[in-house]
């Protein structure tokens, strides 16, 4: 096991009064104990724990864990529209911010008004990838332009014909 910093590194920092907090950190190798125990352990010092994981896309673990809990500072994001693809499809999923004095037909309302997306394609490969949208109220584009597409004997012309059709 590694903790780091050091005790002394932390006598070093606190000496300087600069800080009121500094994060530790232990290095734990995978054989010693899994993430999921770890944090069975962690739930037993805290309710408010967290666990992130750098898994890749088809990786089946992760390269590193970080685990903590009691944290100084919570951030939590709140997805109000988002947009999937799953199976080749594109998916719109949409909340609302629910206050104090929200009405929840309103707030329904709103949910359906903001899955109506915004965005038509405009150019579809053969096999139904989305290659440009245009937004469908304000004069609002974007196209997919790989920057090696520049560097091809028609890639200055094929960027000038698309600024020409907007």
């Amino acid at each position: 096991m590694k903790i780091q910093p050091t005790l002394s590194k932390v006598k070093e920092i606190a000496a300087t009064d600069r800080y009121n907090v500094l994060p530790v950190s232990l290095e734990i190798f995978s054989d010693f104990t899994t993430p999921i125990e770890t944090m069975k352990i962690l739930k037993n010092v805290s309710t408010h724990c967290y666990m992130l994981e750098s898994a890749q896309a088809n990786e089946t673990w992760g390269r590193y864990t970080f685990l903590g809990y009691d944290p100084k500072t919570e951030i939590t994001c709140i997805a109000i529209r988002i947009a999937y693809k799953k199976n080749g499809k594109v998916f719109v999923r949409s909340g609302a911010g629910i206050v104090a004095d929200s009405v929840p037909e309103k707030e329904f309302e709103e949910c359906l008004n903001k899955e109506k997306s915004s965005l038509r394609a405009l150019a579809l490969t053969a096999d139904g990838e989305i290659m440009a949208v245009q937004h469908r109220e304000y004069p609002v584009y974007g196209v997919q332009f790989h920057p090696e597409s520049i560097m091809t004997p028609n890639g200055k012309q094929m960027l000038y014909n698309f600024i020409k059709v907007i």
